[in-house]
């Protein structure tokens, strides 16, 4: 885990732009500027340590972001509900199962 992601963890409310600065001058990334009522600027002991503390977190983020990007949009899944739903595959949620049959009959994929 890189230093960008350590502090954006540690410090998810903390303005990138004004409150933690950092850069990158050719020989890796390091905090240019500190806002002090963050509390003190960490040391690479400290970054190094909530590396470690961090890492579930930040997996289970990157588990979220690539199931997000993995599922089907929202209304393909709703689509597969429903037909599992009208083909018996499922149990008929009323409320659900109709307000949807009602959308599907007054706008028909095929002409009728």
């Amino acid at each position: 885990m890189n230093i960008n992601e350590i502090l954006k963890l540690k410090f998810s409310n903390a303005d990138f732009r004004k409150d933690i600065i950092l850069q990158d001058d050719g020989n890796g990334t390091y905090i240019k500027y500190w806002d002090e009522s963050l509390g003190p600027k960490p040391t690479q002991e400290q970054l190094d340590q909530w590396a470690i503390e961090l890492e579930p977190v930040k997996y289970t983020q990157d588990a979220r972001r690539s199931r997000r990007e993995a599922y089907p949009p929202i209304g393909d899944q709703l689509d597969m509900i429903y037909k599992a739903m009208d083909a018996g595959i499922l149990p008929v949620v009323s409320d659900f199962y109709n307000s949807i049959k009602a959308v599907k009959d007054a706008y028909p994929t095929v002409k009728p």
